[in-house]
């Protein structure tokens, strides 16, 4: 058949992959697609392929072809894909995720179809102010998530595991820096899709600190009426452990299982 923009997808894991979902799937449907990283194969290999199922899934959830954005700290940071200067994290030595197609976000994008703009993630960066030029409150740092005069048609904000993290952030400071922080993304990108997304188990702080730092985004996501992608119960305190390459950074199994978990969540939106 021809080319699929969509190939790469099926090629992550080395092998081809197929499906039985036909090709006007159901939400229901989709959820179990994607309740693992790889596809069902089919009984019969050649009924269809892969691409035909990413086709199926672009067409219900209306993301093929927009550009997308990422806030992030080191979670989000791939050599080679966030502005110069910034600090980053991977690929990281002793990490499994050598290939920017682990990363959750490119992940994601390769899912849904999607085109990354920019990556505007920093290691070590919180959102709070004080914290230093890398601080996501900062009209500096906020410019990286448009490119030249392209704004966004989605963005992702995965911020705020440094601030949680940090005893130099007070729970105040967060609040009152996040909400600045969205007042001067939806004034820079006024007509794009904001996705907030809450903190997972991780060792970087303690679960009562975790508790507080994401009520603080839930309740943004509910006042400025933003979807959310609550990573809340992703991991529990000791399964965490499984998905990280230290006391915090995904490995892969960490990206995917953040990555399906953004996928899970616009299935939910799919009318």
């Amino acid at each position: 058949g021809t080319a699929s923009p969509y190939s790469q997808v099926v090629a992550i894991d080395g092998v081809t992959q197929y499906s039985k979902i036909d090709l006007q799937p159901n939400a229901e449907q989709l959820s179990i697609f994607y309740e693992k990283d790889v596809a069902f194969l089919a009984e019969n290999e050649d009924e269809m392929f892969m691409e035909d199922v990413i086709r199926a899934v672009l067409s219900r959830l209306d993301f093929a072809g927009k550009t997308v954005s990422i806030l992030g700290d080191s979670i989000s940071t791939y050599k080679g894909y966030v502005p110069e200067g910034y600090a980053c994290f991977y690929p990281y030595p002793s990490a499994d995720v050598s290939d920017v197609n682990y990363t959750w976000w490119m992940r994601t994008i390769n899912k849904l179809g999607m085109t990354l703009l920019k990556n505007n993630s920093w290691s070590g960066s919180c959102v709070s102010s004080g914290t230093g030029a890398s601080a996501a409150v900062n009209d500096s740092r906020l410019v990286e998530l448009v490119k030249g005069t392209e704004r966004p048609d989605v963005i992702f904000i995965f911020m705020g595991a440094n601030d949680c993290g940090s005893s130099n952030v007070a729970l105040s400071t967060f609040q009152t820096s996040y909400k600045t922080m969205i007042d001067k993304i939806i004034a820079l990108c006024p007509d794009a899709e904001i996705y907030l997304m809450t903190l997972p188990s991780t060792g970087l702080y303690t679960e009562s600190d975790r508790v507080l730092y994401n009520s603080v985004i839930r309740n943004y996501a509910e006042i400025y009426d933003l979807p959310l992608i609550d990573l809340a119960n992703l991991y529990t305190t000791t399964s965490y452990k499984d998905h990280v390459v230290d006391s915090c950074h995904p490995n892969n199994a960490g990206m995917i299982a953040i990555s399906n978990a953004i996928v899970q969540e616009l299935l939910k939106q799919v009318k």
